[in-house]
């Protein structure tokens, strides 16, 4: 049984501006959640996504999902962080 997965963080608007990247792939335990995952591990490794995910929608598997979720990561999903934009 395999303890860790590898999912892909998918970058938007400012946030990729920041990170100077579109995507990042991380590897999580099995046992990590949405939740987490926002909240802990994305800060701790990557802090200059700290603002911007306080403010961000965050999509898993292209659908929408509060960033409080329980919901366990699984190996290959998508976690999109949607930074809120403006425009004229």
């Amino acid at each position: 049984m395999t303890t860790c997965c590898e999912v892909t963080i998918l970058l938007f608007a400012s946030a990729k501006e920041a990170m100077k990247c579109s995507r990042l792939q991380l590897v999580v335990s099995h046992s990590t959640c949405v939740r987490e995952l926002v909240n802990q591990i994305l800060p701790k490794e990557y802090p200059a996504l700290t603002e911007f995910l306080k403010f961000s929608q965050i999509a898993l598997n292209c659908e929408y999902i509060d960033k409080d979720s329980n919901h366990l990561l699984q190996q290959g999903d998508e976690i999109a962080i949607i930074v809120p934009v403006s425009g004229g």
